[in-house]
């Protein structure tokens, strides 16, 4: 009986020790932004590399904005639990968004305005984008998690 009782438990620990962790699916960028909201954590500005932030100077009300890529393009912003006005709208639709070809660079269209940044982070949780010229040595810069 002990040797079937231990033989059971030996069987047990080879098969949960060669059971393999799954491997996260990498999803392709648009995919990874439209998945999720994302809520910025630090935003600010680096001259000659030097980061120098700004996020403190937000008004509270803001930190807690997400914004939100839709699949279809549209990109939006929804105020979170605190309105920095009871009147605002829970959601604004701030234009459209499209990806490059390679995943590094996104537009954002409102209106006429175009503006492009460069993606330098994008996983699951982290999405990180600057904009600016860096021959100029000022570059903003702009840290979200997913929510």
């Amino acid at each position: 009986m002990k040797l079937f009782f231990f033989s059971g438990v030996l069987l047990s620990m080879t098969l949960f020790s060669s059971c393999k962790k799954k491997e996260e699916v990498s999803l392709p960028p648009a995919q990874l932004l439209a998945a999720k909201s994302w809520k910025l954590t630090d935003t600010g500005f680096m001259a000659s590399g030097m980061p120098s932030s700004y996020f403190s100077h937000i008004d509270d009300c803001s930190k807690d904005d997400l914004e939100i890529y839709k699949s279809d393009g549209n990109q939006l912003t929804d105020e979170g639990v605190t309105k920095c006005s009871s009147t605002d709208p829970q959601q604004t639709n701030n234009g459209m968004w499209t990806l490059s070809a390679d995943g590094k660079i996104i537009t954002l269209k409102k209106g006429t305005t175009i503006t492009t940044y460069t993606i330098t982070e994008l996983t699951g949780t982290t999405f990180k984008y600057t904009s600016g010229d860096k021959s100029t040595g000022l570059v903003a810069y702009y840290d979200m998690v997913a929510q």
